[in-house]
């Protein structure tokens, strides 16, 4: 290999590297949007879960028949055993009705 076939490939790869390093940049700028966006649509998610439970719920309830249900406190550590818990009995009253 020449010295001038040595210069143009060291020309070649310090150009490719500086396109490189720009394009990880631009890739890793966008990285805190769109983890912002992620982060909300996730609680997004959540509040439509949530929501969603709370529609099954009321769903599973007669409108004449509102009288409270057996159901202890809630776990804190497993909130939607909770709603699982009160769905079902409600449905289970339902059917025997």
């Amino acid at each position: 290999m020449g010295l001038w076939d040595m210069i143009v490939a060291v020309t070649l790869i310090g150009a490719l590297s500086g396109v490189i390093s720009k394009w990880v940049e631009s890739r890793k700028a966008g990285g805190p949007e769109l983890a912002g966006r992620l982060a909300a649509l996730e609680a997004d998610l959540d509040a439509t879960k949530k929501r969603v439970r709370n529609l099954e719920t009321i769903a599973a309830m007669e409108q004449d028949s509102r009288e409270p249900l057996q159901l202890g406190e809630p776990d804190p550590n497993d909130p939607d055993s909770f709603d699982e818990k009160l769905v079902n009995q409600l449905a289970a009253k339902k059917r025997t009705r």
